[in-house]
């Protein structure tokens, strides 16, 4: 019997291989389209990833080299309440940090490594219960009543005035019951409900909003609102693993995904805002999904109808908090360009109609209380004094924040439109002007501002849940170390960590997206969608008015590429070669020109066939991932 010896290599596996499955060979919104429509579509694909990154760079080095910290309220220190006043922090990263990232990413994939253990439904169920029981223990603990907040505040009276049909409170010259202040105040300047709508028609769909939760846990429950923002965010987090799972088929992925929601403590934090920023995330990312299924879906009905539903749940979402227009856009775009790329002309043109039903029918709130009050509240302030606020630098207020230069204008011009129009006008191109002509001040002006945005590390999540009155004392427990005691400090140099970890592995997520974008690939579709999603708000906040809470609900959407970043990491290291280990020599004997291997730690790994005649050694190449499965 002739004896041969031949080598076995195990063959690193490519560390950001098998990172996407393959997809169908008939997938429609494959990226495979021709001519010239084909191939400006496939650019903005293209362009839209690389600024991203572009982006994403950006802000991994802003988190690495600055960190922002609000100063606290003097008038409330012991309840741990903070002002919109910060401190701008710059310096390099310590070693210590360095050493605190290295030793939260191994924690990170090691937790991951355990939750990928578990079957899909059970990580689902698990998420959900979690996050929810979570959110629940903080709720109660907050105990919170009346919001300090001003459009809280404001938000809750029109609430419960709307829910009681008081209309009369939506009058112009309305003073509450022993309001002197108010009854002081010119007619312009009450700031009653009608005053605030006028400013801020849109705010009529938060009202709307609260009134529905207060009929069902009564007038001015905050706790009710703040339960609901807690439901919210809950199925914002099942959506993203959602999308995340279309966009991949690996289980450490989805259990590092999982470690990286428990590790966001600002998402906890969250739900106790009393708002409409939770609830109206949760609508916007229920639209991005139903597009997802449309522009994936074989059959063409269907596609047409999830579009459809799609923008009709994204307008129920900038009802309820207009910001998030922003995603309403980015699907349009999304779904035009793609579609296009797929010669899905219909479907494109059925997109834009779509999308412009639902931009006519987010002014229906407004419409509707009117209606109901006998009032008219007007346009409010031109959209161009959000972008004149956003672009003035006036210390000691934040660069790009709230201050009342669109006030001046309202009050100047006694709510002429036009002409306050025409002023934010004037004030946005004299500022750009100066930004052009001292372009040193422009890029300082801007960094500083997307410092305050993206590089706070609680996203103001600890700010507004400070700002209530409590029906508890204020004093010991789970709340008052979380905003002012003992674990605080540590608390925001873990976030202030995580943040950067979340930006880093984020770039390198959306990298490999990139770098992995052929033909045929389905999975590829939720990836765009998030990233013009991200890019909306990174654009639209660069020059709107400014508020880290306002731009955490993006900070929220790149989990998903930094779940994908993490992972890869981890895969690499794992895959690292090793000599004298992964290479072993292996006498066999072919039977009938049958012969086995045996392999790493004595794991069979291959069973091949030889030929039975002298010949030379032979090698082979066997991929480790093949073995786990």
């Amino acid at each position: 019997m002739n004896r041969q010896g031949f080598h076995l290599h195990l063959r690193d596996s490519h560390a950001f291989g098998h990172f996407f499955s393959r997809a169908k060979s008939g997938d429609k919104a494959g990226l495979a389209g021709r001519g010239f429509i084909g191939c400006l579509a496939k650019f903005c694909q293209y362009a839209v990833l690389a600024l991203t990154i572009v982006a994403l760079a950006i802000l991994s080095v802003i988190s690495l080299a600055a960190t922002v910290i609000f100063r606290p309220d003097p008038h409330n220190i012991k309840k741990g309440a903070l002002l919109e006043r910060a401190h701008l922090g710059y310096e390099w990263p310590s070693l210590a940090f360095i050493g605190s990232l290295v030793l939260v990413v191994i924690v990170l994939l090691a937790v991951g490594w355990i939750f990928s253990k578990l079957k899909r439904a059970h990580q689902l169920v698990f998420l959900a219960l979690f996050l929810l029981i979570a959110q629940t223990v903080w709720i109660i603990s907050l105990s919170g009543t009346k919001p300090w907040y001003p459009d809280s505040a404001m938000a809750v009276n029109g609430g419960r005035a709307w829910n009681s049909g008081d209309w009369k409170q939506f009058a112009p010259g309305y003073c509450a019951p022993g309001d002197q202040v108010c009854e002081r105040s010119p007619f312009i300047r009450k700031g009653n409900l009608h005053q605030y709508l006028s400013w801020y028609p849109f705010q009529s769909g938060s009202m709307l909003w609260f009134a529905a939760i207060f009929r069902v846990f009564g007038t001015g429950n905050t706790m009710g609102v703040q339960f609901v923002n807690a439901l919210s965010i809950v199925g914002a987090v099942v959506l993203l693993y959602l999308l995340l799972e279309r966009m991949c088929t690996n289980k450490r992925v989805m259990g590092v995904f999982l470690s990286l929601i428990i590790a966001c403590e600002p998402l906890f934090l969250f739900a106790s805002f009393v708002y409409t920023n939770a609830t109206g995330f949760c609508f916007a990312l229920a639209a991005l999904y139903l597009m997802m299924q449309a522009l994936t879906a074989e059959r063409r009905a269907l596609s047409y109808l999830l579009v459809l539903l799609s923008f009709a749940v994204g307008a129920i979402g900038v009802m309820i908090k207009g910001t998030f227009n922003i995603m309403l856009i980015a699907l349009v775009l999304a779904a035009v360009v793609i579609a296009l790329f797929g010669h899905r002309y219909l479907l494109s043109l059925w997109s834009l109609v779509c999308f412009a039903g639902a931009w006519l029918s987010s002014g229906l709130p407004v419409k509707l209380l009117e209606s109901l009050s006998g009032q008219s509240f007007g346009k409010g302030l031109p959209k161009l004094s959000w972008i004149s606020i956003g672009l003035t630098d006036t210390p000691p207020v934040l660069p790009g924040w709230w201050q009342g230069i669109a006030f001046d204008s309202y009050f100047q011009t006694h709510n002429d439109y036009d002409r306050m129009n025409e002023i934010a006008r004037t004030t946005v191109g004299d500022t750009l002007q100066g930004y052009i002509n001292n372009p040193a001040y422009g890029f300082d002006f801007f960094g500083r501002k997307l410092m305050t945005e993206w590089a706070e590390p609680t996203f103001q999540t600890s700010m507004y849940a400070a700002q209530f009155d409590h029906v508890y004392p204020f004093k010991d427990g789970l709340v008052y170390n979380v905003l002012t005691g003992s674990i605080r400090q540590s608390l925001f140099n873990f976030n202030d960590v995580m943040q950067s970890i979340i930006y880093i592995f984020a770039l390198v997520g959306v990298m490999l997206v990139l770098v992995h974008f052929k033909k045929h690939s389905q999975q590829h579709v939720p990836a765009l969608l998030l990233a013009i999603s991200f890019m909306g708000g990174f654009t639209c906040y660069l020059i709107w008015e400014a508020k880290s809470v306002y731009t955490f609900p993006f900070y929220l959407l790149l989990l998903p590429f930094a779940a994908q970043g993490l992972w890869s990491l981890g895969n690499a290291v794992r895959h690292i070669r090793v000599p004298h280990r992964h290479t072993i020599i292996a006498e066999v004997a072919g039977v009938d020109g049958k012969v086995a291997a045996v392999g790493v730690s004595g794991r069979a790994v291959a069973v091949g066939a030889v030929s039975s005649s002298p010949a030379e050694p032979k090698s082979a190449e066997i991929d480790d991932t093949t073995l786990e499965k």
